[in-house]
């Protein structure tokens, strides 16, 4: 009988792995944290189109998948494996402060096309569904993971922070905590919406699409402008309604919904700028770069020499190399190199050049 995949990795201490925030530093997760105040897996339960992106700091250039799957060859990406997040207590024990089940751990590091930090690009070690992921609330981790250095090497998790529990002297907690994640029915924190709770709309006053829409503008949270853009559309089935719907659904992270209401934009104004401009940078972000590339066309075809022209093209450059395609992504950025630097107060044009050269290069 095959075992059980599972992949434990410690993470600092938060309360809710959403970014980090005034009442949610990250905490005990080593030097980079205490020095920045950051961690790259404060992300690690913020949804990405509906799936959580797990990282967490690791020395090591690559996964070692065979020591998870017990085999002498493993694939690139290993599906299946339940990934434990340990995090360390401000009373110095650690606990399983959550998991992923299903999860899909890729031997070499991955990075996300949006770039959610200050810092850069946010950087991925597994991915899960949103729903096969567990977040526990601070006040109910009660679970603790044995510490090597207090009960033996091998017995528990040591000084880094991935531990494959594959040896024999492993055993006993690892199937302690597979059976304490199966058996699991105590406090969960919601972190994502579900599909009935993005079609939910706000409570109807007898407000106008106007009011909604000043509503919307001032709504506290992406979530409640998204509940009163649904209202707004139920009233006034229209492009500028849909698009404020696609709007909140964007800021929610919530792709794949955003495209569809953008489509449906589009079908009632087909050449709504913003509506196009959105729908590219959408698509770029659900990895769809054909797609982006033939919005972006359609965009061009329609705009002047402006710097929304400039944004476009932009976009296009990314989603070329992204694809692996420098040549296409050189001849658009030659055509409009000079357009493009006259709106470039970031250098971003010659970095598009580095980017395009190295990949000709196969870099």
């Amino acid at each position: 009988m095959k075992r059980e995949m599972v992949l434990f990795c410690r993470v600092a201490w938060m309360k809710r792995y959403q970014g980090v925030t005034d009442d949610d530093q990250p905490e005990r997760g080593g030097a980079y944290v205490d020095e920045h105040h950051n961690a790259h897996e404060s992300d690690n339960f913020r949804p990405y189109n509906h799936v959580c992106r797990g990282h967490f700091q690791y020395s090591g250039a690559k996964m070692n998948l065979e020591r998870i799957s017990g085999e002498k060859r493993a694939p690139d990406q290993l599906d299946g494996v339940t990934v434990v997040w340990v995090a360390t207590a401000p009373d110095g024990n650690q606990y399983v402060a959550g998991w992923y089940k299903n999860a899909s751990v890729y031997r070499h590091i991955r990075a996300s096309l949006e770039w959610t930090r200050n810092d850069g690009v946010q950087y991925y070690w597994m991915t899960a569904k949103e729903t096969d992921c567990v977040l526990i609330p601070p006040e109910s981790r009660n679970f603790e993971i044995p510490n090597a250095t207090r009960i033996g090497a091998g017995k528990g998790m040591g000084q880094s922070n991935v531990w494959y529990a594959d040896q024999p002297e492993a055993y006993g907690a690892r199937q302690a905590a597979l059976s304490y994640i199966r058996s699991y029915n105590g406090a969960v924190s919601q972190f994502y919406h579900t599909a009935e709770e993005l079609k939910a709309q706000a409570k109807d006053r007898g407000q106008s699409v106007e009011e909604l829409e000043k509503l919307w503008n001032d709504a506290a949270t992406p979530y409640l402008a998204l509940k009163y853009a649904n209202l707004a559309v139920k009233k006034d089935y229209s492009c500028k309604t849909l698009k404020l719907r696609a709007i909140a659904l964007q800021e929610l992270r919530c792709y794949d919904e955003a495209a569809e209401t953008l489509r449906l934009a589009l079908h009632e104004e087909p050449q709504d700028i913003e509506a196009m401009c959105k729908l590219q940078v959408v698509e770029m972000w659900r990895e769809n770069f054909a797609l982006s590339v033939e919005v972006g066309y359609r965009l061009l075809s329609a705009l002047g020499e402006d710097k929304e022209a400039a944004d476009t093209v932009c976009v296009m450059v990314e989603a070329y190399l992204c694809d692996n395609k420098p040549e296409q992504a050189a001849k658009l950025l030659s055509r409009y190199n000079v357009l493009c630097r006259k709106y470039d107060d970031d250098g971003l044009v010659d970095s598009y050049w580095e980017d395009i050269r190295n990949q000709q290069a196969g870099n």
